[in-house]
């Protein structure tokens, strides 16, 4: 049986365009690899897969997001970010470290910063 990262990995993969990659890597110049996708294509994909996270409790679907953004790929974490927004509200302070270390270990450009930024560390 698929795990539900090899599931979103699978249809993020699926959906990207080299050509689209190959100019993104060449914007920001860094060890990011890029799918090729646009932002709401990465995000439509996790919607796509309720399963992944609907019915789960909040740390199972954070311990994906954490393993999506582990990855260094850019739209597995825009869909890591994605997925924390699907349990934002149940999100407490003990999880804030987490998200600090999300930035220190895994953000080294300015559009993870803004994923990172605006949809999770605005919640605290």
């Amino acid at each position: 049986m698929e795990s539900a990262k090899d599931v979103l990995v699978r249809s993020l993969e699926a959906e990207g365009d080299s050509e689209r990659a190959r100019g993104q890597q060449h914007y920001f110049k860094n060890q990011m690899r890029f799918l090729g996708l646009r932002l709401g294509q990465a995000r439509q994909i996790v919607d796509q897969h309720p399963e992944v996270w609907k019915g789960k409790g909040r740390n199972e679907v954070l311990d994906l997001a954490e393993s999506l953004m582990a990855d260094r790929v850019f739209e597995h974490q825009v869909a890591a970010v994605h997925l924390v927004q699907k349990v934002k509200s149940s999100l407490q302070m003990e999880d804030l470290p987490r998200f600090v270390r999300w930035l220190q270990d895994h953000v080294d450009n300015w559009a993870e910063a803004d994923e990172v930024a605006n949809h999770i560390l605005d919640h605290f």
